[in-house]
């Protein structure tokens, strides 16, 4: 499926691969999933083993006609050194590096913008080297240590994952789909053993755009990290990572239209707040927004840790499934309610 925006849904042909067989070997190290597919037909994945794979081992949106058979899902990485912070300051600096060498730069941008590459260049440096980050790069990107010196993913994680069509990062479904064509069907899984579902899922609150009522967020989804924003005295601070996210948001705000669309991408913090920023007004700005909570750093619905997950899928059997292991180490939610939840909160649990 190749890397960059993702595709999960198309109406006039399949985006996945058409009878295909993925059969002996084993998959292993991924920063997402082992195997992803979206739309395929007629698929075969026997005799495999998956390890250390970050939020699942195989994740299928809409398959139809699909075997899984003699699989081995091993477990999830346990040396995630970063947090989602850096995927955020790693995506932040691709779009202000990709702006125009033509367009002039305010130097508080520039300033900014390089005080996060010198964090980010530091933390993955020493990551790579096996030596210690500096405090101030560990303090931004570094992961929180759990049980047996793990470090593991920070957001929902999943043995198998198969669901209809369209992203899986939303609730639970509530209802069945009363028409099937586009979901998955036909899916058989047999032999099949998963093991060490484990996570450390992490609430990240958020505040709501007062404009459009969605949840801020930057230029690749990942919203504005509102309980990150204090000093080691619990005092109002922000980070590298949100300076350059507000220096950024400025300097879009005041683009010519041509450039605009582009260099936003899908960065949705309110101008007003934007506003407060540059007058110095921020923390007292915060106050006045709706919070938004029981998400993860990607606003993705929090679903915990799941050995299988199916659903909006027809026709589904089972044979000989063996799940164990299945631990989330999150800590306990805030009990805010997000987009309709019934229940609020991030629950940890251990099953």
């Amino acid at each position: 499926m190749g890397q960059g925006p993702g595709k999960f849904t198309r109406k006039d042909t399949p985006l996945g691969c058409v009878r295909c067989s993925i059969t002996n070997g084993t998959v292993g190290l991924t920063s997402h999933h082992g195997i992803h597919g979206v739309q395929n037909q007629d698929l075969v994945m026997r005799d495999l083993v998956f390890r250390d794979y970050e939020v699942a081992a195989i994740s299928l949106n809409a398959p139809h006609r699909l075997l899984i058979e003699n699989v081995l899902a091993q477990g999830q990485n346990t040396q995630v050194h970063a947090r989602a912070t850096l995927s955020a300051s790693r995506f932040l600096l691709l779009f202000y590096n990709s702006v125009p060498t033509s367009t002039p730069l305010p130097p508080s941008l520039v300033k900014a913008a390089e005080a996060l590459q010198a964090l980010e260049d530091n933390f993955i440096n020493a990551v790579v080297q096996g030596s210690d980050p500096s405090p101030e790069a560990e303090a931004q990107f570094g992961n929180v240590v759990v049980s047996n010196a793990q470090k593991l993913v920070d957001g929902n994680a999943y043995g198998i994952v198969i669901h209809g069509h369209g992203v899986a990062v939303n609730q639970f479904g509530e209802t069945r789909p009363s028409d099937f064509s586009n979901d998955s069907s036909d899916v058989t899984i047999r032999n099949t053993e998963i093991h060490d579902v484990s996570a450390r899922v992490t609430e990240v609150c958020t505040i709501k755009n007062k404009e459009t009522g969605k949840p801020m967020m930057d230029v690749a989804g990942s919203v504005l990290r509102i309980d990150d924003l204090k000093d080691a005295d619990e005092n109002f601070a922000l980070d590298t990572l949100h300076r350059l996210r507000f220096e950024y948001a400025s300097f879009v705000n005041d683009l010519p239209p041509p450039l605009v669309s582009h260099a936003r991408g899908t960065m949705n913090i309110d101008e007003a707040l934007v506003e407060a920023y540059k007058e110095g007004e921020l923390e007292s700005a915060f106050m006045s927004y709706e919070k938004h909570c029981n998400a993860d750093s990607m606003n993705h619905a929090q679903k915990g840790t799941i050995g299988l997950f199916v659903q909006r899928t027809k026709n589904l059997a089972l044979d000989n499934i063996k799940i164990m292991g299945v631990t989330n180490y999150g800590p306990l939610g805030s009990g805010e309610i997000r987009r309709g939840a019934k229940d609020g909160g991030s629950v940890a649990t251990t099953v």
